[in-house]
């Protein structure tokens, strides 16, 4: 039922030709605002995964969704706001760092995961 959804990329083709690659895992503490739309979520689990990975990339995601419709407003300004995320601003900092450093980062994102591979 989820085959056309889950798509799995493990990086070997990567690895083979990007010397120096590796995989990280980073663990990020949502900010205070995901935090609270996250305890709204319901305990549908098909919904909760589904909310849980828009939240945790960009709270704005979830502007459209009926659970969050008193929020709409607020969460539509956030779209330019990418610091409302926190994994938004861990990829902004990790771009610039790299930058800073003249090093290049390959960055995969699983659309509609909320899931960065970096």
């Amino acid at each position: 039922m989820m085959d056309p959804f889950v798509h799995v990329h493990k990086g070997t083709i990567l690895q083979e030709s990007l010397l120096g690659l590796s995989n990280t895992m980073v663990v990020l503490t949502p900010i205070d605002l995901q935090e609270r739309l996250l305890e709204r979520i319901s305990e549908n689990i098909f919904e909760k995964v589904h909310l849980v990975s828009l939240i945790c990339a960009h709270p704005s995601l979830i502007a459209e969704h009926e659970v969050f419709s008193d929020h709409k407003i607020m969460l539509e300004e956030l779209k330019i706001s990418p610091e409302a995320g926190v994994k938004m601003q861990f990829v902004i900092e990790l771009v610039l760092l790299s930058k800073v450093r003249g090093m290049g980062i390959p960055i995969f994102h699983e659309p509609g995961t909320g899931k960065f591979e970096v």
